[in-house]
């Protein structure tokens, strides 16, 4: 999706992004989420050992992304062994051109645009996380071992079962989080594909699981347009 190695070494491209989850009106994360919840998510950040107070300046988003960062760390799931890291080394030790699908600054910013109630809800939600790490473990696991398969179809149903417990509200605002995240930017990076067949050159795209797999995904948005998609998981 983006050049992350570059993006790890660059501290003004980071800068750049950061800044598109502070507030800039002058009011606090505590001014936009319950107080109960701005709480919770503080200490957990503290026995986490991440927590500053200028953090109180940046939207729930920032404060979910740190959270989640570091827990994953502490169950070993760690970022460099990630396939798009894997990818993008390899690109670089054969000396590819790396192009980029999107930018950095655009995923900060489309985060820090879910609206207060949705980034109040994801928060909770890292927060339970982190109160619950056995669950969220064995539900990573569960999903690591389906992307590991390549089983379209135990995929898709996993993630349609993201909701299956949420409340009519939540279900509404998952909504939100689901037209942001995933439909808008599955159309841009269909188009982006297709402008790349349509170059001539030979190039190889990467973008998370959840946008080539099921219904409005990548994969589903370029058969439409007349184009031959084949998995492989041999």
């Amino acid at each position: 999706e983006l050049d992350i190695n570059a993006f790890e070494k660059d501290k003004k491209l980071q800068t750049q992004a950061l800044s598109q989850m502070v507030y800039t009106d002058g009011s606090r994360i505590d001014d936009h989420i319950p107080e109960e919840l701005y709480n919770k998510a503080v200490s957990v950040m503290e026995e986490l050992d991440i927590y500053m107070s200028i953090f109180d300046r940046y939207c729930p988003a920032f404060w979910s992304s740190m959270i989640e960062s570091v827990q994953y760390e502490k169950m070993g799931l760690h970022i460099n062994l990630g396939i798009d890291h894997h990818l993008l080394d390899r690109a670089y030790e054969n000396q590819k051109e790396i192009l980029e699908v999107e930018s950095a600054e655009l995923q900060y910013q489309m985060m820090a645009g879910f609206s207060d109630e949705l980034q109040a809800l994801l928060l909770e939600e890292t927060v339970d996380m982190y109160e619950n790490p056995e669950t969220t473990k064995s539900e990573l696991d569960e999903l690591m071992d389906i992307w590991a398969a390549g089983d379209e179809k135990e995929f898709s149903k996993y993630l349609a079962s993201e909701d299956q417990d949420m409340t009519a509200e939540e279900k509404q605002l998952y909504e939100e989080y689901i037209k942001a995240m995933f439909v808008d930017r599955n159309l841009s990076m269909a188009d982006y594909a297709e402008t790349s067949l349509k170059s001539g050159k030979e190039v190889f795209i990467c973008v998370g699981a959840a946008h080539i797999v099921g219904e409005g995904a990548v994969a589903e948005l370029l058969k439409q347009r007349g184009y031959k998609v084949e998995c492989i998981t041999g």
